[in-house]
């Protein structure tokens, strides 16, 4: 999975903005919203303040098995987008 922290150009409390990534980003913090959302985190300094039940299930943190056979889906053509647009338009509106 992917995380994102992001800023915006235009954002009135961009300091702050920055502040808060820092403290999201401290390991202990990091290890807390894991440990809560038994989501993992790229963070490895976190890693030491996951619990074992989170770090040692390998539907969270996969072996390295595992993670060297996993992979990103490319980006799809606007071709695509917009055939899946349609497709997702037909289910839902039953047309």
């Amino acid at each position: 999975g992917f995380d994102m922290l992001a800023i915006p150009d235009d954002a009135p409390n961009a300091e702050n903005a920055l502040k808060f990534i820092d403290y999201i980003l401290e390991p202990q913090v990091a290890a807390a919203i894991t440990n809560y959302v038994y989501y993992a985190n790229p963070n490895t300094a976190a890693t030491e303040f996951v619990v074992e039940e989170v770090s040692n299930d390998p539907g969270i943190y996969p072996s390295d098995e595992v993670s060297a056979n996993l992979f990103s889906l490319r980006p799809h053509t606007p071709r695509y987008d917009r055939s899946l647009t349609r497709a997702w338009t037909t289910i839902k509106t039953g047309q």
